[in-house]
């Protein structure tokens, strides 16, 4: 249905992608895997028509489009319609979206304002049939009636129990991922559909929901282009698997090349998908990759209630975040832990970090060191940004500055909230505020130095931290959070959407800060194996409320268990 034929795609000197050759057929899911800056937003960002490509050059190469249907004005005497390639020049998202291209982003792409059956029907609309004949359509009156039955009946067909009349943004993150599929399952011209990381913020049982709603799509003849960073999710799910480094394809697997890879165990019900992993790894990042485990002698708990002092403390705490509520916390964390926090999406595993930060309203009571937050916030000399740091979920709205560089990112909070490299260090408590400012040599030598340890895909530290992937943007984030320092350290969804060799960069440097620098780390995330490897224990939290807290050892189905409030 679409080939792709060397296209490449240049930021300035820097080449995104150089000479991509790619061929997705008609109901076909094409997997594309690659660390972060491998180049696939790039690919995406050319299939979807978006402005930035243009803006910043355009792309070189031809986007062929075998059209399935027939259009008799285009169509030669001597071919037959399903024969019929056209040449796209996708130079806007009004162009690609006239061609049936729809496109699920990783950065959600919906109005927080509108309820959801708008969302899902917006510019596709029915209306009330009297009221076109009379005014046109783009003046007649929307059925509401007729758009909610359509935008219900998607739901129900992919599982989502919620009400099309909700707003959008009262909902969970993970239901705002479905409600983005339901907007392009609801779309009757999908020819292709781009799918950009569309379980990252998705647990196990929901990535299968989704992954299930993906086959729908595929079942009705649409060519997807599916883009994770989720190995075993991309086995299980793709016809094809292309690997991308560096901007350059490095091989394309079907399934028929790793099913020799992946094992079947009858007895446990179950498929060993290692071998199959390990190759799709190697030809992404070009070697193997060590994932980092902590030392048995460090999750000793005991050893932390015995020793240490008690640094987070909740009772009948309640956090009011849209989606994602507290209804009432009773949690005990100690001084140099690493305690991670999961459960399912809108139960509220991501709403502490936010409550700590004073982004949402609180009520009940909630302790740091034994006193309350709210009188350290009063307590301008007890300023609880130097006491703690989140790093959000949102990483674009909350955690990021756009439009400034990457080593503005970096050390802005520590100069702003710490006073951090300072000209004349020294001298710096002589000197009023206002004549206060940053060296910049210093503040160069610190972003470089995380930029080497997280492998920054960038042009240089300069580069504008919107112009970066995903997740790179994500360890931009972590870097400027492990540059505060702080004493308690909040990371909603820290891995989200970063490569496998990212990841296990991510966690280590979090596992070194406790280490040396004794900071408590507090982990909320849905990828429980990575809570395992480097969490002391691990609470799972269900409908608003602690459920339970695990040791590192506990068992996947235990968990899973958990997750459903259930033993």
């Amino acid at each position: 249905m679409f080939q792709l034929k060397n296209i490449s795609k240049a930021y300035g000197k820097h080449y995104a992608l150089k000479n991509i050759n790619l061929t997705i057929h008609s109901g076909e899911i094409h997997g594309v895997a690659g660390v972060n800056g491998s180049g696939k937003s790039t690919l995406l960002n050319i299939l979807s028509g978006q402005p930035i490509i243009q803006e910043t050059g355009g792309f070189s190469g031809e986007i062929l489009f075998k059209d399935q249907s027939p259009i008799k004005a285009q169509t030669p005497k001597n071919k037959s319609f399903n024969q019929m390639e056209r040449v796209l020049n996708l130079t806007s998202p009004k162009e690609a979206n006239s061609m049936g291209i729809g496109m699920v982003h990783q950065e959600f792409a919906l109005f927080s304002t509108l309820t959801v059956s708008e969302n899902i029907t917006l510019t596709r609309e029915k209306v009330i049939p009297f009221t076109q004949k009379l005014f046109g359509k783009n003046l007649a009156c929307i059925d509401e009636k007729a758009n909610n039955q359509t935008a219900s009946s998607i739901l129900e067909s992919i599982g989502i129990a919620i009400s099309e009349d909700m707003v959008t943004g009262t909902l969970s993150v993970s239901t705002r991922q479905f409600v983005e599929i339901a907007r392009e399952m609801s779309r009757e011209d999908l020819t292709l559909l781009l799918l950009d990381e569309p379980t990252a913020v998705l647990n196990k049982s929901e990535s299968d929901r989704l992954m299930g709603a993906v086959r729908k799509i595929a079942d009705r003849g649409v060519a997807i282009l599916y883009v994770s960073h989720r190995i075993e999710e991309l086995i299980s799910l793709c016809d094809k698997i292309t690997v991308l480094r560096g901007g350059e394809v490095i091989e394309t697997v079907s399934r028929e090349d790793l099913k020799k890879d992946i094992k079947e165990d009858i007895n446990k019900n179950a498929v060993n998908y290692d071998a199959a992993l390990k190759k799709i790894s190697r030809l992404m990042v070009g070697g193997s990759v060590v994932k980092i485990r902590r030392k048995s002698e460090n999750n000793n708990i005991s050893l932390l209630n015995n020793k240490n002092e008690i640094a987070v403390n909740t009772s009948a705490f309640i956090v009011d975040k849209p989606g994602d509520q507290i209804k009432s916390l009773n949690l005990t964390i100690y001084k140099g832990e690493i305690f991670g926090i999961t459960g399912l999406s809108g139960h509220g595993r991501n709403a502490l970090g936010a409550g700590l930060m004073g982004l949402n309203p609180t009520s009940g009571i909630c302790k740091i060191y034994g006193k309350d937050i709210e009188d350290i916030r009063k307590n301008r000399s007890e300023d609880v940004r130097r006491l703690i740091w989140l790093v959000p979920e949102d990483r674009r709205t909350l955690g990021l500055l756009m439009d400034h560089s990457i080593m503005d990112n970096i050390t802005f909070p520590a100069i702003q909230n710490k006073k951090m490299f300072i000209r004349c260090q020294g001298l710096s408590r002589f000197i009023p505020d206002f004549l206060k400012f940053p060296d910049r040599a210093a503040c160069c030598k610190h972003a470089q130095k995380f930029v080497d340890e997280l492998d920054i895909k960038c042009s240089s530290i300069d580069q504008k931290a919107g112009e970066l992937s995903g997740g790179n943007q994500q360890k931009v984030c972590i870097a400027a959070a492990l540059t505060m320092q702080p004493d308690i350290l909040f990371v909603s969804e820290p891995t989200r959407g970063i490569d496998i060799a990212g990841k296990e960069a991510i966690l280590n440097l979090l596992v070194k800060a406790n280490e040396n620098l004794g900071m408590t780390i507090i982990i909320s995330s849905g990828e429980l194996e990575e809570l395992k490897r480097i969490c002391d224990r691990v609470a799972v939290v269900y409908e608003g409320r602690l459920f339970d807290v695990f040791t590192p050892d506990t068992s996947d189905e235990v968990f899973a268990l958990a997750f459903s409030g259930l033993r």
